[in-house]
């Protein structure tokens, strides 16, 4: 009866419409489908393997790709190669505050380049130019034959890397001095020890992804090692994310925690463990899943629909490793696991099967339009996210699926159709007031 009653409402425009949506309901309605763009060596992109993307502070997008570098200026691709390189592969990249980039390539050198000093065509390497390929060769010096996994500049302006180890870069004048931190580490932490990323709290200290778990670096030199109890026991970071509001979103083999840092222990030693007791989420729907107190850790692998279904044209995330966490200025978390790309939206990960696969273990970037970029298998891909909205629904409405068909009536209401996930093939209908839709 809600269905014919919405009928007779709507004008004959928004019948057809709805009548036709109803009928493909099953596949899903199309406008949930992210308008995407993927860039290949025919749109002037110089190789589609692409590893890393950065933003620069002109605006610039730049590609690090299997064979040099590409820039991006949202019309043209300019590509470069960098000199006397001996591995083209460039894995990531860093611009400084003082304008300067830094370079990685896979076989483990770093350059740095000064956009101020001069830039030529013409190699410096005999014979180069009989193999001239048209790009611009980059003015970079070599600094650095040494395996760097991941590059960081705090708010003081101070550069870090990430090794076997911690490592600060100093600069003076030309010369780079590589300086290693002591981390007071103890015995049964020395052996194998990897740092796999550097971020800054919002305290000024220094996070510190590990294979051995979460370090915490205050500006005195002191340390916390922090060890999640989880169902895997875990502790091989693999990625991490500090988000706007200090949380801490930690990856590691097989899912992730969201961990609330509380303050640096006051008069601690060099060096202290503590160990965190992860602990399930709430899967309420539309509940955000974060800790409610200081020292608390929630287990975000478990952040999954609380149904069977799935909703239109989407899939349950799926634990597995986490390649990479990332929030864009909005505040929306995008997660890589396994390549697949996941983004949290009403309390849980979502996968649009739009999306293609990424590569790369820093597949995300965001440009000055708040467009997602991603490092995908054909080549990189541009997302639109603008003039998109989430509409949500009150909680006492019926549990809804997939969305069918949306129609307009004579009054200019919107109106939405729903199949329901407590009986199967059942529909509910809900009107949109305000910013919400409400059951009918």
């Amino acid at each position: 009866m809600q269905i014919i009653g919405l009928l007779k409402r709507c004008n004959r425009r928004g019948w057809i419409v709805l009548l036709a949506l109803l009928v493909l309901g099953p596949r899903g309605t199309l406008a949930q489908r992210l308008p995407l763009k993927t860039y290949t060596t025919a749109d002037g992109l110089w190789n589609s393997a692409v590893s890393y993307i950065m933003r620069d502070s002109h605006g610039f997008l730049w590609f690090c790709t299997r064979d040099g570098l590409s820039r991006f200026d949202g019309y043209r691709f300019v590509n470069y190669k960098v000199p006397a390189a001996a591995d083209p592969n460039v894995i990531y990249m860093l611009e400084t505050r003082r304008g300067v980039y830094w370079i990685v390539t896979n076989s483990g050198g770093l350059y740095r380049y000064d956009p101020r000093s001069k830039v030529s065509t013409v190699s410096s390497r005999p014979g180069d130019a009989a193999r001239r390929d048209g790009r611009t060769l980059l003015n970079a010096e070599l600094v650095a034959e040494r395996s760097f996994r991941f590059l960081y500049e705090d708010s003081s302006g101070n550069l870090w890397a990430a090794a076997d180890g911690m490592v600060r870069i100093e600069e003076n004048g030309q010369s780079v001095r590589f300086r290693p931190i002591d981390l007071n580490l103890p015995p049964n932490l020395q052996s194998d020890f990897v740092v796999t990323g550097i971020r800054e709290g919002r305290d000024g200290s220094l996070w510190l992804s590990t294979n051995h778990g979460l370090l915490r670096r205050a500006q005195d030199g002191r340390v916390v090692h922090y060890s999640f109890l989880s169902n895997d026991g875990s502790q091989d970071m693999t990625w991490f994310l500090v988000d706007k509001d200090g949380r801490i979103w930690v990856g590691h083999r097989s899912g992730f925690v969201i961990f609330q840092p509380g303050p640096f222990p006051a008069l601690s030693p060099l060096f202290i463990s503590r160990v965190v007791q992860v602990r399930a989420p709430s899967l309420k729907q539309d509940a955000m899943p974060i800790p409610a107190r200081e020292g608390e850790a929630v287990d975000a692998s478990q952040l999954i629909p609380n149904t069977q279904s799935q909703r239109a044209n989407m899939a349950r995330a799926e634990s597995g490793d986490i390649w990479a966490i990332y929030q864009q200025s909005s505040g929306r978390i995008w997660t890589s696991i396994n390549g697949r790309v996941h983004f949290l939206s009403e309390g849980h990960f979502w996968a649009d099967r739009d999306l293609p696969l990424t590569t790369g273990v820093f597949p995300f970037t965001e440009d000055l339009d708040g467009d997602l970029w991603m490092s995908g298998v054909n080549g990189p891909v541009r997302v639109s996210l603008r003039g998109f909205k989430t509409y949500g629904k009150e909680s006492e409405s019926k549990p809804q699926n997939n969305i069918p068909a949306i129609s307009e009536d004579g009054r200019g209401v919107l109106h939405m159709v729903g199949l329901g996930t407590d009986l199967p093939g059942r529909l509910y209908v809900s009107q949109l007031i305000g910013n919400k839709f409400h059951g009918v």
